[in-house]
């Protein structure tokens, strides 16, 4: 099953297979760094984001809903998605 959410500038799927979310960015800076946040707001995964596309591995992450939150500079975005 995969989940899928998407604008112009960014699209983000969960491959539950592979256990992987993926996700497409463009950065303004060329530094964009994202983390994946549980609902209390704790980081559990961190990294900086590759251009086309940054795969980022799902394991130690339950069943649940988490956040994704890219850092571009000035600019930021947080997108929830779900892992079931």
């Amino acid at each position: 099953m995969t989940m899928n959410t998407s604008d112009h500038n960014f699209q983000l799927r969960i491959d539950q297979i592979e256990r992987l979310l993926k996700f497409t960015y463009a950065s303004g800076t060329g530094n964009a760094l994202f983390d994946i946040c549980d609902n209390s707001g704790r980081i559990l995964k961190t990294g900086t984001v590759n251009s086309p596309e940054t795969c980022v591995g799902l394991s130690g992450l339950g069943n649940d809903e988490y956040y994704l939150m890219v850092l571009d500079g000035e600019v930021g975005r947080v997108e929830p998605f779900r892992i079931s």
